[in-house]
């Protein structure tokens, strides 16, 4: 049984720990109310002194189960803070995981052993999103993001947008090809006069 988990143990540490880095910039991008930290627990309020602060939301998900580091460094002279959400809307409360301020300095935000699953397999809500944002409404600019852990990590930098944003394109190329509809229909109708005449 020893030799059972002493090669089980060797396994595990010679399986190869996969790092993806992607860098952004938070001011020009949304501005919003940001949850506050709860420790390891989902946050449950939002905060009081950082209610129209700079973020930007990066879509990710990666290949295998098991646990990942995700580390946000803001460049100096800023104090960046960061929520992990599952599911690639940015809500808020809703759907947020956890939030953190200072993980190893006040320039880096982030979380140690998190315990993401491959979101691939399933047809909705495929994606974690990770916001990077400001401790105060005076907190932006630029950083690095890193995830680390037993899998492939796949950043979309666009990210996924928001349902408000879906809802106007819908309507918008709804009222495109109705208008490109009734031209087409107006002008066969004219068309046909145009040869009974």
């Amino acid at each position: 049984m020893k030799q059972i988990l002493f090669a089980l143990l060797l396994v595990l540490q010679m399986t190869p720990v996969k790092a993806a880095e992607i860098l952004g910039q938070t001011q020009g991008e949304w501005k919003w109310q940001r949850p506050e930290e709860n420790g390891a627990a989902p946050p449950v309020a939002l905060s009081a002194t950082a209610t129209s602060t700079w973020r930007k939301g990066i879509a990710f998900n990666v290949s295998t189960p098991g646990l990942y580091d995700i580390i946000s460094t803001a460049t100096p002279g800023w104090n960046n803070f960061t929520i992990l959400y599952d599911g690639a809307t940015i809500g808020g409360l809703s759907n947020a995981m956890m939030a953190n301020d200072d993980l190893e300095s006040s320039y880096t935000s982030g979380f140690k052993g998190v315990y993401l699953k491959d979101k691939a397999m399933f047809n909705s809500n495929q994606y974690y999103l990770l916001v990077t944002t400001g401790r105060t409404n005076n907190d932006f600019g630029s950083y690095s993001l890193k995830v680390t852990g037993p899998g492939v990590v796949k950043f979309y930098p666009f990210g996924v947008p928001e349902p408000s944003t879906w809802v106007l394109l819908i309507l918008g190329v709804g009222i495109i090809g109705a208008g490109l509809r009734r031209r087409s229909s107006s002008k066969g109708a004219d068309e046909l006069t145009m040869q009974l005449g």
